[in-house]
């Protein structure tokens, strides 16, 4: 019987095996990402045992290194940078330059782009690495004219004043900075400040924190006198009453500038000091009645954690709340059902690899703002893992970076309004057959894709695809790059839809002859919405697809209207655009630079 039994046993372990390779292969995903399919799968609820299972799992395959992320070895054979965030506050999508200055020494903000003709900084004479608050001591003390200080990635605790003196110019600038934002955390504790006692100074893309007890914060960052010319630009700053206050001697005498930062629960300035504000934002949460809860990794140098479960504070948190995730990344996802929720990421913040309920990483049943948020690596079994997943309620984006998951943004019918500002999705799809990987498709309400990009969806994907009434893309950048995705952007219901002042390039390996498909599924049904017209005004498009491509296919639209756009490289434009034959025509670089062009 025993024998029986040891057979019966093996049988039903090959058959399983048996069963689940010929699932694997028929999915058609990489090792890793079926494995995180599995995972995701075990782990569709929140039952205690289900997430043991799961862990366990995870630690034979992905945590032993049996199983890797391919993407690790084998990165996209095109990569775009990461845009330049034109939004309020400190975000990691966000690039910084070096520093530019009037003739009079006074620094630009990156925002008056009408004054690059004016004089720059010529660059760092000399990159010094800082990997220790030892070092970083060192550094600043030596401080020399062009000097660029770039901190290594990690915790830096600042427990006494360390001075930023010497004496830098326009055209040679001293800068303390990490290489990214969002790299480098500053952690002021007891007397901890940076005093800046020097002329031309950049602190820049930088989190810092606050850490004083029950005791109240000071500022971290002191300027004397001699701060001429002071810029503070992209930092993420919490815990601190004001970012900036005088020191002792009574603080710049010179304008100052501080652009991009992001304020939780504190000021710019104390009244003393007063320097330019350029795309400043300020949040302001109460810690009393869960207004405001603080999240963080199991392993971190906050002190201030409410929680280490994304679930239970989405279940913990007032209306109106406020959920801060400390920098780290978060196996972990969520389903949010209280209204008006605001889910703030410090920069350095990632959902990796999860799901709830078959959906995706942000499961949303009503209103909420997610803002500054990196999320990759999400499948489920269904084949529409999403970053965030709607299912009611109307959803504000905010410089959020989706990527590498099987969909970016995915609605149902019964959603409301979905606005996403200053974002960056890409290579949704990406590692598996199947699955379109539509980077962003909404179903219902409104659609606003204002200052973002959208990227290299593959599969077959739609860069951006809307089933809404009203569907507007301003000041933004829809690409296929290198892809193997379909319409950049496809709108099969008709209702409004709004192109403005955006670049769309249509690659070589898009399957598509339509760069825009409007109203193609009403077929000879009646229209869902009420108004059904196209506009297009001030673009620029691109066709680097040999076979060619149509701007735009439009069906049942009841008025087009065109003006001020410029094509390259398309085949039956018509009057819809200024048209090149091909780049060269354009005087513009070969793919894939994508550019905007004036109408002519």
């Amino acid at each position: 019987m025993r024998l029986l039994f040891l057979k019966l046993f093996t049988a039903l372990a090959v058959l399983s095996v048996l069963t689940a390779y010929l699932h694997y292969r028929h999915t058609g995903l990489t090792p890793y990402r079926y494995t995180t399919l599995v995972i995701n799968t075990i782990n569709t609820d929140a039952s205690p045992i289900r997430q043991r299972l799961a862990d366990v799992v995870r630690r034979f395959t992905l945590g032993s290194g049996l199983i890797k992320d391919p993407l690790d070895a084998d990165p996209p054979d095109l990569q775009m940078p990461l845009p330049t965030w034109r939004g309020k506050g400190a975000n990691a999508l966000r690039e910084t330059v070096h520093p530019r200055y009037r003739t009079t020494g006074e620094p630009i903000p990156l925002a008056d782009t009408n004054l690059w003709i004016l004089h720059e900084a010529q660059g760092p004479t000399r990159e010094v690495p800082v990997e220790s608050t030892d070092s970083l001591t060192r550094a600043l003390a030596s401080a020399a004219p062009g000097d660029r200080i770039i901190l290594a990635p990690g915790h830096y605790a600042i427990r006494s004043p360390l001075t930023l003196g010497g004496t830098g110019s326009a055209q040679q600038p001293l800068q303390l900075t990490a290489a990214r934002l969002g790299e480098a955390i500053l952690t002021f504790k007891d007397g901890g400040s940076l005093r800046v006692n020097g002329s031309n100074w950049t602190v820049s893309d930088i989190v810092m924190r606050r850490d004083c007890g029950d005791a109240p914060c000071p500022a971290p960052v002191e300027l004397s006198q001699r701060a001429n010319h002071f810029t503070a630009r992209n930092l993420f700053v919490t815990g601190a009453s004001a970012l900036l206050e005088p020191a002792k001697d009574g603080g710049p005498a010179t304008t100052s500038l501080a652009e991009g930062i992001t304020l939780l629960n504190g000021e710019l300035s104390a009244k003393s000091v007063s320097p330019r504000e350029v795309a400043i934002r300020r949040i302001s949460r109460a810690r009393a009645d869960r207004q405001l809860i603080t999240l963080c990794p199991t392993a971190t140098t906050a002190t201030d954690c409410d929680t280490t479960s994304l679930q239970d504070a989405a279940k913990q948190v007032a209306p109106g709340g406020l959920i801060l995730l400390r920098q780290g990344n978060y196996r972990q996802a969520a389903h949010f059902q209280t209204p008006g929720v605001h889910l703030l990421a410090e920069p350095g913040a990632r959902l990796v690899d999860t799901a709830t309920g078959g959906k995706g990483a942000i499961v949303v049943s009503a209103d909420i703002t997610v803002e500054g948020l990196e999320c990759s690596g999400i499948t489920v079994s269904s084949g529409n893992g999403a970053c965030l997943r709607q299912n009611r309620g109307d959803v504000t984006l905010m410089g959020v970076h989706f990527h590498h998951s099987q969909m970016g943004v995915l609605t149902g019918h019964e959603g409301g309004n979905i606005s996403i500002y200053d974002s960056y999705l890409h290579d949704s799809g990406a590692g598996g057959r199947g699955n379109l990987g539509h980077n962003v498709y909404v179903n219902s309400g409104r659609l606003a894709f204002i200052r973002s990009w959208s990227l290299m969806a593959r599969n077959a994907g739609h860069e951006l695809k809307s089933r809404a009434a009203h569907t507007l893309i301003q000041d933004s950048l829809i690409a296929s790059v290198n892809a193997r995705d379909s319409r950049l952007v496809d709108v099969p219901d008709g209702g409004a839809l709004e192109i403005s002042g955006s670049v769309l390039g249509e690659g070589p390996r898009s399957e598509n002859w339509d760069m825009i498909g409007y109203g193609l599924e009403i077929r000879d049904k009646t229209p869902p919405h009420a108004e059904n017209v196209v506009r297009l005004v001030g673009n620029t498009f691109y066709s680097d697809r040999p076979q060619g491509v149509n701007l735009l296919n439009a069906a049942n639209a009841s008025d087009v209207v065109a003006r001020d756009n410029v094509a390259v490289g398309l085949r039956n434009v018509g009057e819809l655009a200024s048209a090149y034959v091909d780049r060269d025509a354009a005087q513009v670089p070969p793919f894939p630079a994508l550019q905007a062009l004036a109408f002519q």
